[in-house]
């Protein structure tokens, strides 16, 4: 006889995005251990692009409830959507913990209402939004049933997460100690957020906790050593993801493909995703406009053939940044799976740079300084160095969904 599992989850196809990712790929590697699914979601969230290639992977039985997802003003969606800095600061100035906190007025009767109509065995509730967290405390004390928080991110040492005053952050710190602490199963995208929980919260070893990192799906790269033809005087560099104004932005690695181009290299910068600013704009700055070339959103399916035909990809997270070594960013996974060699601007010591170095994957060094940059860019460029993508097929969506069945079965039996 199969388990039963609920997933409360704000995001969830056909919204699209690195985020659904991750129970769409679990949902349909648990489905054939003989898990069944229950999905409380959001209507459709215009701040997110939507991609239905993600609605055909997942079972044909499993039911699906949306709940009005309670958005914002439109002025504020609008700022929101358009990722630039003041604009989320705006938002996060009026909204602690986040903008989706009216969602749980709307979701929670449903949510009872479903769990008094039919047995489960699991409740996961994944986060962000931060805010649905509270769902789970609130369930972890009242419910018999086990309630597992996912969480796809780090929260308040998140690197992305914006706050406009002291005031902001140590509230919303408080927020999350209140809820942590009430969760008694914890599933982690990163090592940081456990290894945080530890620092902070006495007895937090007591609770029941994996980590469950982002990872790829073997289905999505049919051929994982497929090498496009290319002629030999172009190199591709490739990232994919959004980049945002105040963590990630290009321009260091710009300043290093200028430096290069005027000693004749020849490297061609391709983003898929979106941007908080003009990238172009930034591009001429920099006078590389033309070897500088955005997609915009694509389809997962087609960012994945997208980024099939680089020569290698890039990660950028400014080690100036606060908690800017605390995450790595679910498209690396894909990276790794396309066995491409990375070239990681990231914080010397970290959890992407533990990442890089034990799959030997790629090549680290400081967003900040500019000169390693176009060292690690021209070592690239030379082909002399080889990389190994070692123990990567612990990261494969299928094997990943394997161990956190093991971890809601131990969690029943436990309980039994």
């Amino acid at each position: 006889m199969g388990r039963n599992c609920l997933i409360i989850s704000y995001y969830f196809p056909p919204a699209g995005g690195g985020g659904v990712q991750r129970w769409t790929k679990l949902i349909k590697y648990l489905s054939p251990l003989g898990w069944n699914f229950t999905v409380i979601s959001a209507e459709t969230d215009t701040m997110l692009p939507e991609d239905n290639s993600l609605v055909k992977e997942l079972p044909g039985e499993i039911k699906v409830i949306r709940i009005h997802s309670a958005q914002p003003a439109k002025s504020l969606q609008k700022q929101q959507r358009e990722t630039s800095y003041w604009k989320r600061w705006l938002s996060a100035f009026f909204y602690i913990t986040d903008s989706r906190i009216k969602w749980n007025k709307y979701a929670y009767p449903v949510i009872l209402e479903e769990l008094n109509r039919a047995n489960y065995d699991v409740i996961v509730v994944s986060i962000p939004p931060y805010t649905v967290s509270s769902i789970a405390a609130d369930l972890s004390e009242t419910r018999k049933e086990p309630v597992v928080l996912d969480m796809r991110d780090p929260w308040t040492i998140n690197p992305y997460k914006i706050y406009p005053t002291p005031l902001h952050r140590h509230l919303d710190q408080k927020r999350e100690v209140r809820t942590i602490s009430k969760v008694n199963y914890l599933v982690s995208a990163y090592n940081s957020i456990t290894e945080h929980y530890k620092s902070i919260m006495p007895g937090f070893e007591k609770k029941k906790s994996i980590i469950i990192s982002n990872g790829y799906d073997s289905d999505d790269i049919p051929d994982m050593h497929l090498n496009k033809d290319r002629l030999e005087s172009r190199f591709n560099l490739g990232f994919s993801g959004t980049f945002y104004s105040h963590l990630n932005r290009p321009d260091n690695l710009f300043e290093a493909i200028r430096r290069l181009k005027n000693r004749d290299e020849n490297i061609h910068f391709y983003h898929i995703g979106k941007s908080a600013y003009d990238l172009k704009a930034v591009a001429r700055k920099y006078k590389i406009e033309h070897f500088v070339h955005a997609t915009g959103y694509l389809s997962h399916e087609n960012c994945i053939v997208k980024l099939q035909t680089m020569d290698a990809f890039v990660l950028i997270l400014d080690d100036r940044i606060r908690h800017a070594e605390k995450t790595i960013g679910g498209k690396v996974y894909e990276y790794l799976a396309l066995k491409k060699p990375i070239l990681a601007l990231i914080p010397e010591e970290g959890e992407a740079a533990d990442f890089i170095r034990f799959t030997d994957s790629g090549i680290v060094c400081p967003y900040s300084n500019i000169n390693r940059i176009c060292e690690a860019l021209q070592l690239l460029l030379s082909g002399k160095k080889t990389f190994y993508f070692n123990h990567i097929e612990q990261y494969t969506r299928k094997n990943l969904a394997a161990r956190l069945g093991d971890f809601f079965n131990e969690i029943i039996h436990s309980r039994s």
